[in-house]
């Protein structure tokens, strides 16, 4: 595919001069929206979304910001349909003809824009419908918006692409849209991406932050976009869903440019605060945040924001008054988690005096008692805070209620808060005293059943503490007794795989990684249905990203950082042979083994170690799956290369052009597809498929105490007995198979091999109500 040259008016009548001129006019609607001119530069959109591609675009692309930051359904509706519209306005500029190989400037364009609508499309779609149907529809979206960047990153790769006028902002597009698939999904847990498998999704975290940097980088009009995903990804995901060291080095060098030019901006103001709070300078924050808040009033969105940050800031410092002020601005004012912001006003007010709560005219046992009614549903899912706040909040619903010993400083783990104030002693020691006297007031208090879990809770936060002010003896000590007290636990049962996870944190930072891997290893396998728990997955996963493993060439000894790919090429410019030890999990030696015909005392070349150590975060901590293999898959030919004396330095292929394993999946018993061959309307089928395979029940073979007990012996669809403990999955016949045998009969066929009883007739009903 390439563009086809000498070509200067395309089929739909809109010359080169055209596009060029709405790219125009849009960078200077977007240069308004950035000089908090929100209005004016909706207006300036408006007039010509009928029309242009990239007016309906970016116009839609505002009210959705909008929606997302006020989650009011009225605004999300607004957004969908009009991102929708728009979808339909790039849908005529598309390419018609399927047989041609070649495209205009203008389809190239059309194709990107459709790529960026889908996939705004799917986010609004998981925010409005809770139906599962929709739900899959939406993720097929996601889906084609996948695959549409894939070509055109494909187009960009190819020798046919000529660079036309306009080329900086297809090139721009396409790096917005692959950069964000890949930094996106590298960061799921495994066990998401399994269920999406079969739609041939993968994503590289390296590969996704360069596309971003180099979109960035330029001056077009997808450079804010990519700007704002990375400083969201080092300021927030990799803050809140990582260890808590987001790359505040990074992060600033991308604010800079933009302050300068946008001094006032909303935008920028918030992210320099978020940028001061990370670092733990709060007095710095919060003047930034203020700033933000009086530099226009049109958009009261960026207000809540700022809001939040402030709660949090002002709750690190302990002024329960200030931050229950604006807990309070933001129950009354934004519609994201009513639920959360009512809990945390309860729970500044539990910190006060009686006479300071009178003052504000609510109790804490009040606001205590209204969580649980204020619950709500995002992508048909509560917010995992909020199902936290409600569990918390359940012991006020007796009349003779236990009181949360620290209810704002248990949130404040949630949400990484200790990594903050760890950054400056006197705030730390004035947590630290906080939780000594609620020690103090725990002990003297008469024993409840909920004294252990408190117990526990104030051990684990005194641990946090004592960490980060140096005295790590102290701090384990802490972390053990959480897990002495692990069987007299009753509620708060997220406890002792947290307890485990800082104490690995510890263990790592003091060089303990055999010791830290053990750890991690307990707190994700030995663990289940808690609290908070794909938090503490990711959390998890992240630490294994700094786990640093041996490498032992001639007679030096060098740490490797797993899997910066910088840190690996300087250690060794040569093609001499090294050995490795690995300090990692049996199963990541197993998968080198299998993939690179590797194993720890067999010479490797440098290339192969790099391929290694290069593997997504976290991904030790679990068996070799197809996905592994897809983005450690090393072909023969590069085999051949490093054989051959190729440069060990080279850099890997991009993800788009690794060879990866695409699933074959049967629409009908008689037919064998990939799933990149199948229709909207099979995807959605065998979605539905998998999703009923597992509403069935299973457990464990167990042939009873007496021999002559009448039971089925054999699987059918193997023709082997069934050995005690073998994993077996019942069907509603009453029918018993092995798991994995039934799990691949009933992809291709929903009936019962057995007696040929369809599974799904009473299934499918149950599934779809629910």
């Amino acid at each position: 595919m390439k563009m086809s040259e000498g070509e200067e008016t395309p089929t739909n009548g809109c010359s080169r001069s055209d596009l060029s001129l709405a790219l125009e006019d849009c960078m200077a609607a977007l240069d308004l929206f950035l000089r908090n001119e929100f209005e004016e530069a909706q207006a300036r959109l408006r007039s010509r979304t009928k029309d242009s591609m990239y007016h309906a675009l970016t116009y839609a692309t505002i009210l959705e910001m909008q929606a997302m930051m006020t989650f009011e359904p009225q605004h999300i509706l607004t957004a969908g349909n009009t991102m929708k519209e728009a979808q339909a306005v790039c849908q005529r500029h598309r390419k018609k003809s399927t047989f041609s190989k070649t495209f205009t400037e203008e389809e190239l364009h059309a194709e990107v824009c459709y790529a960026e609508c889908l996939l705004q499309r799917a986010a609004l779609t998981f925010l409005q419908d809770e139906n599962m149907i929709s739900f899959i529809k939406g993720g097929i979206k996601v889906r084609n918006s996948y695959q549409t960047y894939k070509d055109l990153h494909s187009i960009l790769q190819s020798t046919g692409y000529t660079r036309a006028e306009n080329h900086g902002h297809f090139e721009g597009g396409v790096k917005l849209g692959v950069g964000a698939f890949n930094l996106m999904i590298s960061m799921l847990p495994t066990r998401t991406l399994k269920l999406l498998e079969f739609v041939g999704f993968s994503g590289n975290k390296d590969f996704g932050l360069q596309q971003l940097q180099e979109g960035s980088s330029e001056s077009t009009l997808r450079s804010f976009l990519c700007n704002m995903l990375l400083l969201c990804y080092h300021t927030f995901l990799s803050f809140i869903l990582g260890t808590g060291e987001g790359d505040v080095e990074d992060a600033e060098k991308l604010l800079q440019p933009y302050l300068e030019k946008y001094p006032k901006g909303s935008i920028f103001l918030f992210f320099a605060g978020r940028i001061e709070e990370i670092k733990g300078n709060l007095d710095a924050a919060i003047k930034r945040f203020e700033e933000c808040c009086e530099a226009q009033q049109q958009w009261k969105q960026f207000h809540h924001m700022c809001y939040w940050e402030l709660m949090w800031c002002f709750t690190y410092k302990r002024h329960w008054k200030m931050a229950y002020f604006y807990a309070d601005l933001l129950s009354k004012e934004n519609c994201w988690s009513k639920a959360t912001y009512a809990f945390m006003k309860a729970a500044y007010l539990s910190m006060l005096s009686e006479d300071d709560c009178l003052t504000f005219g609510e109790t804490e046992v009040t606001l205590f008692r209204q969580v649980p009614n204020l619950k709500q549903k995002i992508a048909g899912k509560s917010l995992p805070t909020e199902k936290f706040a409600i569990r918390k909040a359940r012991r006020y619903l007796t009349e003779n209620y236990i009181p949360l010993p620290v209810a704002p400083l248990e949130m404040m783990y949630i949400w990484n808060g200790y990594t903050v104030i760890g950054k400056h002693k006197d705030l730390t020691e004035g947590m630290l005293k906080t939780l000594d006297e609620a020690q103090a007031k725990l002990e003297n208090s008469p024993r409840t059943e909920f004294s252990i879990d408190d117990q526990c809770l104030l051990s684990l936060l005194k641990g946090l503490c004592l960490k980060h002010l140096g005295h790590h003896e102290e701090a384990e000590h802490y972390f053990t007794l959480v897990l002495c007290n692990e069987t007299q636990i009753k509620y708060d049962h997220y406890l002792v795989p947290n307890a485990l996870l800082e104490h690995g944190l510890l263990c790592i930072e003091q060089g303990r990684n055999n010791e830290a891997i053990k750890l991690l290893e307990t707190a994700k396998q030995n663990y289940k249905n808690y609290s908070m728990e794909s938090r503490t997955h990711f959390r998890g996963a992240s630490c294994f990203y700094v786990t640093t493993f041996v490498v032992a060439h001639s007679c030096c000894t060098v740490h490797w950082k797993v899997p910066d790919r910088r840190v690996l090429g300087p250690v060794c410019k040569s093609r001499a042979k090294l050995t490795a030890c690995f300090h990692f999990h049996p199963g990541f030696t197993q998968l080198c083994t299998r993939l690179l015909r590797f194993s720890p005392d067999k010479p490797v070349s440098l290339p192969m170690l790099t391929v290694i150590a290069c593997k997504e975060m976290g991904n030790c901590l679990k068996s070799p799956t197809s996905d592994d293999i897809s983005l450690l898959h090393e072909s023969q030919s590069d085999r051949a290369s490093y054989a051959d004396g190729a440069d060990p330095d080279q850099e890997p292929p991009p993800p788009y052009e690794e060879l990866i394993h695409v699933p074959i999946y049967h629409p009908t018993p008689s037919q064998a597809r990939l799933a990149t061959q199948l229709t909207e309307e099979e995807q959605v089928r065998i979605a539905q498929r998998i999703g009923l395979i597992q509403h069935l029940p299973k457990g464990v073979y167990d042939p009873g105490r007496d021999g002559s007990e009448k039971k089925i012996r054999e699987c059918v669809i193997c023709m082997m007995d069934f050995v005690y403990g073998d994993p077996i999955r019942f069907l509603p016949c009453m029918h018993i198979y092995h798991m994995d045998c039934i799990d691949d009969w009933l992809m291709r066929s929903f009936t019962c091999p057995s007696c040929m009883e369809p599974v799904d007739a009473a299934l499918l009903s149950s599934y779809e109500t629910n």
